[in-house]
C-alpha cells in the first residue's frame, strides 16, 4: 500500500466523524449513517490517489507500453511478418498488395507494394522507425515524417504519436479492454487532404492496436484487427479489415510469421534507405518525383475515394 493511501486511511475515522458532525445524525438512521461513512471513505481514497490529476495519461500509457514491448521483444527476438491484401473500390475495381513488417526492439520497418492494375508499375513504399525518427521512401523520394504520420505496425501504434494526442477514455472492443486515444486534426499532407480526427484503440494489457478510425473527405475509415493467435505470450492479429462508411475496402491476412528471425541493423538505418531527399512532409518541392507521386495519388483517389491535393504551388 503506498504512503499516500496509508496516510489517508489513517485519517479516515476522523474524516467520517467530522462528516457526521457536519451533516448531523438526527435525520439519519444507522443505515443512512453507514452510507455517509462509505461516501466519506470513497472521498478519502479519491484524494489519496490524487483524484483527476492522477488520471492515467498518454505518457503513462507510453511508459507502460514501452516496458511491456521490451519484455515481449526480449522473449520473441526479431519478428518478420508477411501479409497479402485485397483492395476493393466502389466501382468494382480491385487491387492487390504485399507487405513485409520487420520488428526489432522498438525499431520497425514496413515495405509494401500495391498493384494498381492496368499495366502500371506497382506503387512501392518503405516506412521505418529507427528508434528516434520516422522516415518514408515513396516513388524514389525520401521524406522525414512528423510523429504519427507514418503507419506504425499494430505492435507499436503508441511509439510515435502526434503532438496533442489525448487519452479520451476506455472502452471494450471485441471483448478486450482498451484505451481510446484521439489524434489532433491531421496536418497538411502533400498527397491526401481532407483528413479529420483519428481515434485508436490500444489494448490495456498487451498495448497492441485493436482498431483505428479516421475521417477522410467526409468518409469514416475504420481498420480492425482480428483472428488473434498467441505466440510466446503476445497476441498476433492474422486478419485486418478496413471499411469506408461501413463498406469493406480492404482485407488482409498474414501468410508468414517468423519469430527470432535474423535481422541486420541496416534495415532500420535511415541513411541506407536510399532515394532522393524531398524535404519534410508537407513541404516537398515539385519535380519529376512529386509529379509521379501526384499521379499515383490521383489514381488512388479515383479508385478508393479521398481528395488528392493539388500540385505544389497551385
Amino acid at each position: 500500500m503506498n504512503e499516500r493511501l496509508s496516510g489517508a486511511l489513517a485519517k479516515a475515522p476522523s474524516a467520517i466523524n467530522s462528516a457526521e458532525a457536519r451533516w448531523g445524525t438526527a435525520h439519519g438512521a444507522p443505515g443512512a449513517r453507514a452510507v455517509r461513512k462509505g461516501l466519506a471513505m470513497l472521498a478519502m481514497l479519491a484524494a489519496a490517489t490524487g483524484g483527476p490529476a492522477a488520471a492515467y495519461s498518454v505518457e503513462d500509457l507510453q511508459r507502460d507500453a514501452r516496458a511491456h514491448h521490451a519484455k515481449m521483444m526480449a522473449r520473441l527476438g526479431a519478428v518478420r511478418i508477411v501479409q497479402v491484401a485485397t483492395f476493393a473500390a466502389p466501382g468494382g475495381a480491385a487491387s492487390d498488395s504485399r507487405s513485409e513488417v520487420w520488428l526489432k526492439g522498438e525499431k520497425w520497418r514496413v515495405e509494401g507494394a500495391l498493384s494498381m492494375g492496368g499495366g502500371s508499375a506497382p506503387m512501392q513504399s518503405t516506412t521505418l522507425f529507427d528508434g528516434k525518427e520516422l522516415w518514408t521512401l515513396t516513388m524514389g523520394m525520401k521524406v522525414k515524417l512528423p510523429a504519427g504520420q507514418g503507419q506504425a505496425p499494430w505492435t507499436s501504434a503508441w511509439s510515435s504519436l502526434p503532438e496533442g494526442t489525448r487519452l479520451v477514455g476506455s472502452e471494450t472492443f471485441s471483448g478486450r479492454a482498451c484505451w481510446m486515444l484521439e489524434y489532433p486534426q491531421a496536418p497538411a499532407n502533400p498527397v491526401i487532404r481532407g483528413a479529420g480526427r483519428t481515434r485508436v484503440c490500444i489494448d490495456k494489457v498487451q498495448f497492441i492496436l485493436l482498431m483505428s478510425e479516421s475521417v477522410l473527405s467526409g468518409k469514416t475509415i475504420r481498420t480492425t484487427m482480428s483472428d488473434f493467435r498467441t505466440v510466446k505470450g503476445l497476441d498476433f492479429p492474422h486478419a485486418t479489415t478496413t471499411t469506408s462508411n461501413g463498406q469493406t475496402t480492404m482485407s488482409s491476412k498474414v501468410t508468414r510469421l517468423d519469430v527470432g528471425a535474423d535481422m541486420p541493423d541496416h534495415l532500420f538505418d535511415a541513411s541506407k534507405l536510399g532515394g532522393s531527399p524531398a524535404g519534410a512532409a508537407g513541404g516537398a518541392p515539385a519535380g519529376p518525383g512529386m509529379e509521379a507521386l501526384m499521379r499515383q495519388a490521383e489514381e488512388m483517389r479515383r479508385r478508393f475515394g479521398g481528395q488528392a491535393a493539388p500540385p505544389a504551388g497551385k
